[in-house]
């Protein structure tokens, strides 16, 4: 270590080592905080003195050989080199001859163990060798010297005053400040020269941060050096090292301050264990206790003499190690709370949170330092459920485990286990699905004591349900419902929650839940209770499944949405809402909350909840005509979880994905999974409703009618028991027809299909688009390009892309057939397009054209950039005219449809021309693929003609 500032001390003891070389022999005590250059000194003056012609003995002493009797002596008089051969053999004869007899009696009555008669004759021969040559005795860290080697250089301090002799001793002061260690009560005389050695001054700093670097490096880092070290020598140079080790200078670049790294914590952690061990622990707590370290808390967690404390945290601020009550850089105490000596961690972490909780510190501090002790006691119950629900909302469900974990241990009540424990099998299944496994027999078990009740129990139904434990889910609900009459307003709204949720996903069991008209709703978990106009998602989803499409749906529907939180009732509800707008074909709305609920789980690390919302993408996708992306979507969503925990909410992503792979033609992939093994108790549920709806689209698209017609059969049977026979949810009724079609029972087809109409729901575009489609391929051909032309404006408003791709198929087939090729091949680019848009490959190979060849991929038309085109857009009315246009409507039919003139038609259809840059009807298809309607009001999501590329 370069000596920096240590000018004044090195002329002190060069002075008393000249006095020594003229037989005035004396003594120094270099004394200062740890890692300030008091061992430096030391090595100093004795390279002088060797320099010089003197003989050196030299001793160091450590903390742990503080007990051994004479070991210092031992080093000075046999260990140090170029001791005379007299000596080290003179202290050996001595030590046999005296010490085995005499040091157990001598230790234990507190006398050195070396008799006065041989310390005499010792000292006669280290003044008898001084005589020959300059002698100078260095001991370090006299502070941990054994005592009976501390007697024996007090005797030499006493007799050297008229001798060649120089004492030089190093020491740390003791613990409080006060109190003299024995080194310092042997070794006070006035012929004792006491030198300080303090910290560097910034000035200091600067000079040996110039021995390394240029003059302006110094400048730019000598402050922030300073900072950080306190001025501590041993610390400046553990920093330099750093930064230059890391490349960080002579850069050219702006100069970063100096930071502490983890080196400089070990280096503050070396210097620590050197001092004493009253120090270290003191440090410790303080690191532990943080903004909260003052002496008195220090004093409580250690239960140590509060003056004792304060001279030790005087002392570390003395050392540049703490300034103002608080470490100079938070990876110092990391350093120290982390070191795998730190054997009171737990102890003292305990004792901590103790003393911070009795001085009112908030609950998540106390609550973190219990969980780094891995210990708690019963006062803690309270500190540690709060503390937990703080780290569920700040997104750390591992912490608020851990502190419900010992908030159970800790709880001494049996009600009191059992309420915790419901509420860390909910914590634990966040991020983990598979941790509410082990929860599921005590929670049960719980139940069946009478300690779980109201919604804590209620909330075990849905696990039991989702792992096709049936009969406890019942008796669970017959416990929680068994005092109906003395319910709380909670566990009745928990109630009605319940028997929802049920309702809408195990329709096929009545369960005993009792009613309750009044009930104000309440989020579970987060013991906060709504007003009783709070909107369940479950009941709008259980309203649309009974009653179809509600005009009141969306403004609830976003009531709902807008205030989801990232908990398991509130995503329940909004998944329900989700499934509701998908069932009343909102489906651009659910698409787009669906994503974003879906980055709202994956932030918080949800992963249930991010599967079974990315499951439901691809069920929208479906719905929108999109089989490609519902394919990604299932395929993610399926992947996402363990198939064992997926449960029986495993038919969801299963059915999407059958469909999506039937949809694209990859039969073989749908075949695959539909032969995978799922729960029976599947089919009691919703989702295995549409999971047997998945298998009949299957079985339909391979040919398989009989089997098909069967499957949907049984389907439409569930759906009528189960109140949710609605064409928007399930369509088995169109699907069925086709199936009797193709088996030639035109006739039990058509009363199918038109019973589908009539159905709730059956008007709606998707539904109905679809329904008349089918209808079309039984009804007369004179009716046919009326019914498919009516399904193509339905389902090109917002219903399915990929129905519509259907429709224009047949519409395409059928003008042909009519001898209309103009028209035909205006309806088959826009076929063409969809088909191709929704990943329908092999729909495209069914519109021909006159070569009786596959027409090829859609290929749009270059689009003229010019500013006037810029500004050619069509309002609504000229696109909804020309749409018709497209599908081949005449202006008489266009305006019957619309209820305006024709000459209104002929009108709009002129602007419409001139805005597209067009002279004929059989050019409108293209250029209405690519071009937009002006503003947003009114526009048509999903409409064919809206946009260039697919959603």
């Amino acid at each position: 270590m370069t000596l920096i500032e240590r000018a004044h001390q090195r002329a002190l003891l060069q002075d008393l080592f000249s006095k020594a070389l003229h037989r005035r022999g004396g003594t120094a005590v270099l004394h200062g905080p740890l890692g300030c250059g008091r061992t430096e000194l030391l090595r100093a003056i004795t390279e002088h003195a060797v320099e010089t012609g003197a003989l050196v003995l030299r001793a160091d002493c450590i903390q742990a050989e503080r007990h051994v009797p004479l070991g210092v002596l031992r080093q000075l008089f046999t260990a140090s080199p170029g001791t005379p051969d007299v000596l080290r053999q003179a202290f050996f004869d001595l030590w046999n001859g005296a010490a085995p007899r005499s040091a157990p009696a001598a230790l234990k009555s507190g006398h050195p163990p070396l008799p006065s008669w041989a310390a005499g004759e010792l000292l006669s021969l280290v003044h008898a060798t001084a005589a020959k040559t300059p002698l100078v005795i260095a001991v370090d860290d006299v502070q941990h010297a054994d005592e009976p080697s501390i007697h024996f250089l007090s005797r030499l301090v006493q007799s050297i005053r008229t001798a060649r002799v120089l004492v030089v001793l190093t020491e740390c002061p003791a613990l409080p400040a006060h109190a003299q260690s024995p080194a310092s009560d042997a070794l006070t005389s006035p012929y004792v020269r006491r030198i300080p050695v303090p910290a560097l001054s910034p000035l200091g700093v600067h000079h040996l941060l110039s021995a390394h670097l240029t003059a302006r490096e110094a400048d730019c880092y000598a402050a922030s050096c300073h900072r950080v070290s306190g001025g501590n020598p041993l610390v400046v140079q553990a920093l330099l090292a750093e930064h230059l080790d890391h490349g960080t200078v002579r850069t050219g670049k702006e100069h970063a301050p100096f930071q502490a790294s983890e080196a400089t914590a070990r280096t503050v952690l070396s210097m620590l264990r050197r001092g004493s061990p009253e120090l270290l622990t003191v440090a410790r707590a303080l690191a532990l206790l943080g903004e909260w370290g003052g002496a008195s808390s220090i004093s409580r967690v250690l239960e140590l003499g509060k003056d004792r404390v304060t001279a030790a945290l005087e002392a570390l601020d003395e050392m540049g190690v703490t300034h103002e009550d608080g470490f100079r850089h938070a990876l110092v105490a990391t350093g120290l709370l982390e070191d795998p000596d730190f054997h009171e961690h737990k102890v003292l972490s305990l004792a901590t949170a103790r003393v911070l909780y009795e001085c009112g510190v908030p609950d998540l501090t106390v609550a973190r330092h219990l969980i780094n002790a891995g210990d708690a006691e019963p006062w803690a119950r309270a500190p540690l459920i709060q503390a937990a629900q703080e780290m569920l909302a700040a997104g750390t469900p591992g912490l608020a485990v851990s502190a419900l974990e010992l908030a159970v241990q800790v709880s001494e009540s049996h009600r009191g286990k059992a309420e915790i424990t419901a509420f860390l099998s909910h914590v634990a299944s966040r991020d983990n699905p598979g941790q509410l496994l082990r929860f599921i027999d005590p929670l049960l078990g719980y139940v069946r004591e009478g300690a779980l009740t109201g919604r804590c129990a209620l909330s075990l139904v849905r696990h039991l349900i989702r792992y096709g434990r049936e009969g406890d889910a019942l008796e669970v609900i017959r416990t929680a419902g068994s005092a109906a009459e003395h319910l709380d307003a909670e566990t009745a709204a928990a109630l009605d929650h319940t028997r929802c949720f049920l309702r809408v996903n195990h329709p096929s069991v009545t369960w005993p839940l009792p009613v309750h008209p009044h009930v104000v709703r309440h989020r579970p978990w987060t013991g906060a209770a709504a007003g009783a106009g709070t909107t369940n998602g479950t009941e709008l989803l259980e309203r649309v499944l009974t009653n179809g499409p509600q005009d009141d749906l969306t403004p609830q529907a976003l009531q709902v949405l807008e205030t989801t939180r990232a908990d398991d009732a509130s995503l329940e509800s909004a998944l329900a809402v989700l499934e509701a707008l998908t069932y009343t074909e909102h489906y651009d709305l659910a698409n787009e909350w669906g994503s974003r609920l879906h980055d709202v789980a994956t932030t918080h690390r949800l992963s249930r909840w991010s599967a079974l919302l990315t499951a439901l993408r691809s069920e929208i996708a479906l719905h929108q005509g999109a089989p490609v992306a519902a394919q990604e979507l299932g395929e993610e969503s399926l992947g996402s979880l363990a198939p064992s925990l997926w449960g029986m909410e495993v038919a969801m992503p299963l059915s999407g994905l059958v469909l999506a792979y039937t949809e694209t033609g990859q039969h073989q992939s749908a075949q695959q999974l539909l032969d995978k093994p799922v729960p029976r108790e599947v089919f009691k549920t919703r989702f295995g409703l549409l999971h047997r709806y998945a298998r009949s689209r299957h079985l339909l698209a391979t040919g398989r009618y009989h089997a098909a017609l069967e499957e949907l059969s049984a389907c439409g049977a569930m759906a009528k028991a189960w109140k949710f026979d609605t064409p928007t949810f399930l369509p088995w009724r169109s699907d069925a027809a086709v199936a009797l079609q193709k088996l030639g029972d035109e006739e039990e087809a058509r009363r199918l299909v038109l019973a589908q109409l009539e159905r709730p729901g059956g008007d709606s575009p998707t539904a109905r688009g679809t329904a008349l489609r089918v209808l079309a391929g039984i009804s007369r051909p004179s009716e046919r390009l009326t019914l498919l032309r009516e399904s193509a404006m339905l389902l090109s408003g917002k219903g399915s892309r990929l129905e519509l791709a259907r429709t224009l198929v047949d519409l395409t087939h059928n003008y042909r057939n009519h001898g209309d090729h103009a028209k035909a091949e205006m309806v088959a680019q826009q076929a063409r397009f969809w088909a191709d848009a929704c990943g329908a490959t092999a729909l495209v190979s069914t519109v021909r054209g006159h070569s009786a060849e596959p027409i090829g991929p859609c290929v749009l038309p270059d689009c003229p950039t010019t500013e006037a085109e810029s500004r050619a857009v069509l309002s609504e009315a000229e696109q909804r005219v020309a749409e018709l246009a497209a599908l081949g409507s005449s202006n008489r039919e266009i305006a019957r449809k619309l209820h305006v003139t024709v000459s209104t038609v002929e009108q709009h259809l002129t602007r419409a021309y001139r805005k597209l840059q067009i002279k004929r009807r059989s050019e409108l298809p293209s250029r209405l693929i690519s071009t937009p309607v002006d503003g947003t009001t009114g526009s048509r999501p999903g409409s064919p003609m809206q946009t260039g590329r697919p959603m």
